[in-house]
């Protein structure tokens, strides 16, 4: 399942930032998981739903 990698690879880049600014890395629950990849594929949804909209406007070449 797709969403479940993504959630996962999440949950890691997550917990990496907190290990690299010296804290002890957080355990997540499902639901901040989730929500937060939800947000990572909508905003990756959105990046290249504007990178389509501006090759077919003739903005970007």
């Amino acid at each position: 399942m797709k969403y479940t990698k993504d959630m996962k690879k999440c949950s890691e880049m997550i917990n990496a930032v907190g290990v690299k600014n010296g804290q002890s890395p957080k355990k997540r629950t499902t639901l901040e998981i989730g929500v937060s990849a939800a947000l990572e594929i909508l905003f990756e949804k959105f990046i290249f739903g504007l990178k389509v909209d501006f090759q077919t406007t003739g903005l970007l070449y």
